[in-house]
């Protein structure tokens, strides 16, 4: 961690197990989708952390007011689905939407098994996959079907 001062600092702790999949929420998302913490990863979690909590599930999916999912608040979002010559892929938001450029993501769309293609609600039928480089793709759930209308 960097603090404003200069000062690195090192954490460690141990991860959590890890579970079979996740149960997942979609909250709106608490900033504006231009802010700069969306784009940029710094230990100011507060916003991310209150959502999880709040929502008394595993994680939460950020939707933006017109109803386009970004991100979860310590993962990345993927949802199976077809590219354009109709190979199996996983979707991922495209970055413009409003989330930070994760590692396990970047890999996926560098590796080709993963394209950018906007997501809504509607496209979380089936079981999805959230997920970041420490836990890699974890099976997820929509738990709470509660979902902000776009405006």
């Amino acid at each position: 961690v960097l603090s404003p001062g200069g000062a690195v600092a090192v954490e460690v702790a141990p991860m959590p197990p890890a579970r079979d999949a996740l149960s997942v929420a979609i909250v709106p998302l608490p900033v504006a989708p231009a802010d700069i913490r969306l784009r940029h990863k710094t230990s100011d979690r507060r916003f991310y952390d209150a959502a999880r909590h709040g929502a008394g599930v595993d994680e939460v999916l950020f939707a933006r007011p017109d109803g386009r999912l970004t991100e979860g608040s310590f993962t990345s979002l993927f949802v199976p689905g077809t590219d354009d010559a109709g190979r199996d892929v996983l979707i991922t938001p495209p970055l413009a939407a409003g989330l930070l450029p994760g590692v396990l993501r970047a890999e996926l769309l560098e590796s080709g098994r993963a394209i950018e293609r906007d997501v809504t609600a509607a496209d979380l039928t089936t079981d999805f996959f959230v997920g970041n480089a420490l836990r890699g793709l974890i099976i997820a759930r929509l738990a709470v079907a509660a979902m902000p209308r776009a405006r």
